[in-house]
Formats: C-alpha cells, sequence, structure tokens
C-alpha cells in the first residue's frame, strides 16, 4: 500500500493525507550563548559582536558566559580562541538537552604596548553549524602596586582577626573573606598559609599572594596576678612584670582606676610580634616595671590592662600600706 492511501471505510470520516516521515530538525541541538551586555541585560544568541570588560595592562580579567542547549538532543561543543591574550579556563564538553554550562574567558595583557584585543570565540557543536563571536577589549596603562603577602601574626585558637582592604579569591584554610574583610580564624595551634588571587572589584585577576598566620593558644600572656605585699605608707616598692604578645598589633598598657599608689614605669611602645628568617613567629617580649607608693595605710588593688587590637590581658595588681 502507498504511504499515502487510506483505508475504504476512513473516507467517508478522515481526509486522505499523506504519511510524514519522523522529525529530523527537531533533534539537532540548539546551542546559545548568554552573556552580559554593557547595561547589565542578558544577551542571548548565535553569533555576533561580545564586547569584554576592559582592562588595566598588567593584569588579568575574567569574562562569563552561559552556554545553553535548548534542543532535545545531547550536545558535544569545543571550544577555542585565537588569541594568544584570552584562554579558556572553563568550559563544557558535552551539554545534555535542556541544560547550561558556564564558559570562563581570561584576558591576561602583560605588554604595555598592547591597547586592544580582538579575537574570534568559535563554539563547534556536533550536528549544529559553528558559533561565532567577535571578542573586544580595550586595553589601558596603570600602574598596579601588589603587596606580596599578608600577615595576620598570631591569633587566638577560637578567635578571629580581621585586615580590611584586599579582596582575594581561592582562599583555603582558616582564612576567609567576608564582604571586603579578610579574615583569619584559627581553628587549631600551628603556622597556616594559602595562596590566592589579589582581584578587583570586576574579577580582574592582579596578580597572586600569599597570606599567612599563626594560630596560638592566647596572643597575650603575663602573670597571674601582681603582689607588692606589704609596703610602709610614704615608701614606695617596685616590681617586674613579663607581659608576652603574639600579635602584630602594638600594645597599649594602662592600669584600670580601681586604686591609688600605683605606677607603671616606661610603658611600652610598639611591642609586637615578629618572624625570624625561616618565618617562624616570635613573641613580642617585654619587661614592665611597677611601682607601689601608697600614701594611705590599707590594701589597695588595681588591674593592669594590656590590649592588643581585640585582645585584652588583665593582671591583678594589688598591695597593703602599712603604718
Amino acid at each position: 500500500m502507498r504511504p499515502w492511501a487510506c483505508g475504504v471505510a476512513l473516507m467517508s470520516v478522515l481526509s486522505c493525507v499523506p504519511a510524514r516521515p519522523p522529525c529530523q530538525d527537531c533533534m539537532v541541538p540548539e546551542v546559545m550563548l548568554t552573556w552580559t551586555a554593557a547595561d547589565g541585560s542578558l544577551v542571548s544568541g548565535t553569533e555576533g559582536p561580545v564586547p569584554l570588560e576592559n582592562l588595566v595592562s598588567g593584569c588579568a580579567r575574567r569574562t562569563h558566559f552561559t552556554l545553553r542547549n535548548v534542543g532535545r538532543r545531547e550536545a558535544r561543543v569545543t571550544i577555542s580562541v585565537d588569541s594568544p591574550f584570552i584562554t579558556v579556563e572553563r568550559a563544557p564538553e558535552v551539554l545534555p538537552s535542556g541544560d547550561q554550562s558556564a564558559l570562563d574567558l581570561m584576558t591576561t595583557v602583560r605588554d604595555g604596548a598592547i591597547q586592544r584585543v580582538e579575537a574570534t570565540l568559535t563554539v563547534d557543536v556536533e550536528g549544529q553549524a559553528p558559533l561565532r563571536f567577535e571578542l573586544l577589549a580595550l586595553v589601558f596603562q596603570g600602574d598596579i602596586d601588589l603587596p606580596h603577602s599578608f600577615d595576620f601574626g598570631g591569633v587566638a585558637v577560637g578567635a578571629t582577626r580581621s585586615l580590611q582592604g584586599p579582596i582575594l579569591e581561592g582562599l583555603s584554610g582558616d582564612f576567609a573573606m567576608r564582604g571586603a574583610e579578610l579574615q583569619f580564624s584559627p581553628r587549631v595551634a600551628g603556622r597556616q598559609s594559602a595562596t590566592a588571587n589579589y582581584v578587583s572589584l570586576h574579577d580582574c585577576v592582579l596578580g597572586r599572594v600569599m597570606v599567612v598566620g599563626d594560630g596560638v593558644p592566647a596572643v597575650l600572656t603575663g602573670p597571674a596576678a601582681v603582689d607588692f605585699g606589704d609596703v610602709t605608707v610614704g615608701t614606695a616598692a617596685e616590681l617586674e612584670v613579663a607581659l608576652t604578645t603574639f600579635s602584630f598589633e602594638p600594645l597599649n598598657v594602662a592600669l584600670s582606676p580601681l586604686g591609688v599608689g600605683f605606677t607603671i614605669l616606661s610603658p611600652p611602645s610598639g611591642l609586637v610580634a615578629t618572624r625570624d628568617a625561616s618565618g617562624a613567629l616570635v613573641p613580642g617580649a617585654l619587661p614592665l616595671r611597677l611601682r607601689f607608693a601608697p600614701t594611705l595605710a590599707g590594701p589597695t588593688a588595681q588591674e593592669l590592662a594590656v590590649t592588643a587590637g581585640p585582645n585584652t590581658l588583665l593582671v591583678p595588681v594589688r598591695g597593703v600600706a602599712v603604718p
């Protein structure tokens, strides 16, 4: 029977239509690229110009795209860019039907003579015509002065210290970014380090930096108490207090006003921890001298408050004035 022949019984109720072969076009993958336009809107297409964000000579900038398969068949894709300044950082090899995946390009220009980057992004899709996009980025000259490292010094286990300013990507261990703050929250004692990308607010990777910190049992240490014992009214006694800090923030030493007669001799200035040639943390140590010169008989007490950043050590100081 011919494919368009109809049964006699059906001729009275149905029109005779030719039989159609199975749909071929509906099984072809349909891959599209989506990117962010200059005005912030999302644009999708299979060809056309794609402006990249401009960058400063000496840094790299990451551009995010999305590949989307809107067809009904799995798509195998191959990504290529014909420019020595642009590399494919992340790309899918297979896109299931109805799925999407990230495509990241990294543009890097180290030569100060380069003023613009032009390239063609080609997305080869099995069973579909290639997708081609013209890429363009302008390159500006500028001086970028990067810190080589960030050192937290000693931070007490269980505590957190924050540094302002750097925006880092790819941190590990007990280092993290919280908004615009770089934080170190050691969970165990010992030295930790991590290498991360120093980036601008627009994902411009400016370089690599080292982040270092030490988890310590206590940032500040000192005696449990300072006791002058009995001191005759009208005379004075002196004692030495050993203070130690693992912090890179200078110590601030003060006596809380809980009594009279006590004085700090030669207050410390700029006492901080350091690192030796091997990178080991060296605590800052200070022999602080206190004086007790009572003018009235009876017991008296104060607290020696030692601070370094957010850390405070309180040391009771007491003495008894006798006639």
